[in-house]
């Protein structure tokens, strides 16, 4: 009786609290944000017909519904005895705002002891997860190599840390696991690099200039959406083949 009382109490938190009703939110926004967005034209299966990313694209919805409860996080401290947690504002936000003396070290951000959003804090699992899936053949380096490299050269010509622009927001997460997504990204390779540069860009563009302290989702998301042009245009034509009648 004890244990069923407890968990009824915990299932009455969880119901209460606005995480659970945003995480419900996107996992029925997210596959039907992605049938709605759809390339029938050169779509063989229901896989193939997503033209964007569904967990980007539900991100997105939700980020700009739920601006606050999307930008505030649990961050660990160290404290007597371990770690605890406070509420507080991520990394890019905190420098958004000019406070410079408030922002994580680079181990800090390096290891995950950051403010941020589930999967995307620890740069160190992060590189070994992206450096696996490389080695492994499962991804090519083209999209994550450019992607991360043009927010580098970016943040550089407008005077600002590149080390901390590639670490405190979801650089890594979105240039390996998010943008290098068969469906959504270009087959060529010059299509991967256009990409890629395109993803980096925006990213920067909407961090330095933009409302939003972070911009990897609304890049991504937008790189997809043209993606089915980039690949035509960078697609190879062959000559002197013979034509299949």
């Amino acid at each position: 009786m004890r244990t069923m009382r407890l968990f009824w109490l915990e299932l009455r938190r969880l119901l209460q609290s606005r995480l659970t009703w945003l995480m419900m939110a996107l996992s029925v926004l997210s596959p039907v944000l992605g049938l709605v967005l759809y390339k029938p034209a050169t779509s063989t299966t229901m896989l193939s017909m997503y033209l964007a990313n569904p967990a980007i694209a539900g991100r997105v919805i939700l980020l700009i519904s739920f601006s606050g409860p999307m930008t505030s996080w649990m961050i660990p401290e160290k404290a007597v005895g371990g770690f605890r947690l406070v509420s507080g504002a991520t990394p890019l936000a905190v420098n958004a705002l000019g406070n410079t003396a408030d922002l994580p070290s680079y181990a800090d951000m390096f290891l995950g002891l950051r403010g941020g959003s589930l999967g995307e804090t620890c740069i160190l699992a992060l590189l070994i997860g992206g450096i696996f899936l490389i080695v492994r053949g499962v991804i090519k380096p083209i999209i994550p190599v450019a992607f991360l490299g043009t927010i580098a050269v970016f943040a550089l010509l407008v005077g600002q840390d590149p080390l901390f622009h590639l670490m405190a927001g979801g650089a890594v997460l979105g240039a390996f696991f998010m943008a290098t997504d068969y469906v959504t990204s270009p087959v060529t390779d010059m299509g991967k690099l256009i990409f890629g540069i395109g993803c980096g860009l925006i990213t920067m563009v909407i961090r330095v200039y933009g409302n939003y302290p972070e911009g990897v989702s609304f890049a991504i998301l937008l790189m997809n959406v043209i993606a089915p042009h980039i690949d035509s245009l960078t697609k190879s034509k062959p000559f002197g083949g013979v034509v299949a009648k």
